[in-house]
């Protein structure tokens, strides 16, 4: 009897054991499902700065900073999708969680007509609704105004809530960018005058293409464009520390046809001199240095902001996030109960 109880103790066991594990690796497979491409409050603007922006060109969409703005000039907002449209906003084309001190400019939201392509050409040369079909927009602010040109609609906001935006948003985005930087390859890189980009076997769930380069200057970029779905984003991880140089203009390169869909994940460095270019640059530790030049299509979400480089009207795709997604201490406390239901259950078979 006690062989038969022995045996039926075992087979209990095992059981135990197979349920568990299969417990703990649907956890473990929670735990490393592709990251969801989502930039929150960030992908509403073409610049979003966690410092404070002192140079200013041009920025063609929303402006966001949530220190101080100390500058000249500005011209913000004209891309904006027309409040008529269907994709249209009212909301303040500049964001400012600091104190504000602007002299002369204007800030738009978009153009008057609705009908008009507010994304097409680059640069305000090619908005021809500036000559007086456009919008004026509104800025607010959470600190205080030091004298800014009383043309512009500046006017006092709720300074809890725009810093609660980037609290909010600097979580997102930190837990986006470590995930991000965390995938391994899938496609191949070849150095030469350029660094050559083909695609492989896109990451599962999110259709990524994943290239890791640890360059502080980077050579220009060279896609195969036939090695690439029409849908799959490309992300660049840049590992380096220290300052990370765009060093060629990239406008006019082979990247532009994956503008809304190409992401560059800047981990480690604390400064970026920016060029003409394409694509998301997430870089929220980082500072745009003054040297920086020329027009990124894009959108640049940084630290300080200290460069007269104009940032288009280019918004990055995103991806729904599922209705309900583990956060890594659910996932761990789960992984805790299974741990201690697995012990109770085999004293109990014992």
């Amino acid at each position: 009897m006690k062989t038969g109880q022995s045996r039926l103790g075992a087979a209990r066991l095992r059981a135990i054991n197979a349920f568990c594990a299969g417990m703990l690796l649907a956890a473990a497979t929670a735990a490393q499902a592709s990251p969801v491409v989502n930039f929150g409050a960030a992908a509403e603007y073409s610049g979003f700065f966690f410092g404070n922006l002192t140079a200013h060109s041009d920025v063609e969409g929303r402006l966001a900073v949530r220190g101080n703005v100390d500058i000249n000039s500005i011209s913000v907002g004209y891309r904006n999708p027309s409040p008529s449209g269907a994709s249209g906003s009212n909301a303040a084309s500049l964001v400012v969680g600091g104190n504000v001190k602007i002299r002369d400019g204007a800030i738009y939201n978009g153009p008057t007509n609705a009908s008009v392509n507010n994304n097409a050409g680059m640069g305000p040369t090619e908005a021809a609704w500036l000559a007086g079909g456009v919008q004026q927009g509104t800025g607010v602010y959470g600190g205080v105004d030091r004298g800014s040109n009383k043309q512009l609609a500046l006017s006092k906001g709720d300074s809890a809530a725009i810093q609660q935006m980037f609290t909010d948003t600097s979580v997102l985005l930190r837990g986006l960018s470590n995930e991000l930087g965390a995938l391994a390859n899938t496609g191949n890189i070849t150095r030469g005058w350029d660094l050559g980009l083909r695609g492989g076997t896109a990451q599962a769930g999110a259709g990524l293409q994943v290239f890791n380069i640890a360059d502080n200057l980077l050579k220009p970029f060279t896609l195969d464009a036939s090695s690439f779905d029409s849908d799959d984003y490309i992300l660049i991880n840049l590992t380096a520390s220290g300052t990370v140089k765009f060093g060629f203009d990239y406008v006019g390169s082979n990247l532009s046809a994956f503008a809304d869909r190409l992401i560059f994940n800047v981990m480690n460095a604390d400064k970026v001199e920016l060029h003409s270019g394409y694509g998301m640059l997430l870089a929220q530790q980082a500072d745009i240095v003054a040297a920086s030049s020329g027009h990124w299509e894009g959108t640049v979400v940084a630290n300080n902001m200290l460069s007269t480089i104009e940032i288009g009207y280019e918004p990055t795709r995103q991806q729904t996030p599922p209705a309900r997604v583990p956060e890594p201490q659910g996932l761990a406390l789960v992984a805790a109960a299974l741990a201690a239901m697995l012990f109770a259950l085999r004293r109990r078979a014992r």
